[in-house]
């Protein structure tokens, strides 16, 4: 009886023994799991940490992020080619003068009002003094006077011995040139060579 007592309790002993490794064995893997997780974990964190930097750097840096510049501020900075001013409509008083007293008529309808170009092409306006050159061609005009109202500028000027006022209306940031109104009517009534043919009848061309 002793010894098959002292069997029994060697049989357990290896038992207990069995079971313990096998705790240590589960509580190894369990703790290599948990490792493992955490470094999955950390590579996550450190792989999207620098994308998200880059994001942000590249939103604070992209052109979306600047605000437009609004019509009213673009129209604040935009100054006219010619200011209202009495000095700048002489100037341009005297080029339109100079242009037509030299038989440029080209630029010098160039420097109308909107207006005025409605009412003859420039084309139209060239082949008129093309065939009827002016009398007058070669003499200047003097300006003696400016006289600014808002929007318009009236000038006078001697040209020989005919002294007339003459009228500029400021548009589209410049002074332009209001022809009289007897010189653009023949071109509402008459075509080119009609008032051609006048002009020669009256002794009106050079």
């Amino acid at each position: 009886m002793r010894h098959s007592v002292h069997d029994e309790s060697g049989t357990q002993r290896a038992r207990r023994g069995r079971s313990r490794d096998r705790s240590v064995a589960i509580a190894a893997v369990l703790v290599a799991v948990m490792a493992t997780l955490v470094a999955v974990v950390l590579a996550v964190v450190l792989l999207t940490r620098p994308s998200t930097s880059t994001s942000a750097s590249t939103s604070a840096t992209s052109p979306a992020a600047t605000p437009p510049a609004t019509a009213s501020a673009i129209t604040q900075t935009k100054k006219p080619e010619q200011p209202r001013t009495a000095a700048a409509a002489r100037r341009a008083a005297a080029k339109a003068f100079d242009a037509y007293a030299a038989g440029d008529y080209g630029e010098f309808w160039d420097g109308w009002t909107r207006q005025a170009q409605r009412v003859v092409t420039r084309k139209d306006y060239v082949r008129r003094f093309k065939l009827c050159p002016s009398v007058a061609t070669g003499i200047r005009w003097q300006i003696q006077k400016v006289t600014l109202t808002g929007e318009r500028a009236t000038v006078r000027a001697a040209r020989a011995i005919l002294v007339e006022n003459y009228t500029l209306v400021h548009q589209g940031g410049r002074w332009r040139f209001q022809p009289q109104a007897e010189s653009l009517q023949p071109y509402r009534t008459m075509t080119i060579e009609q008032i051609v043919r006048q002009e020669r009848a009256e002794g009106g061309c050079g």
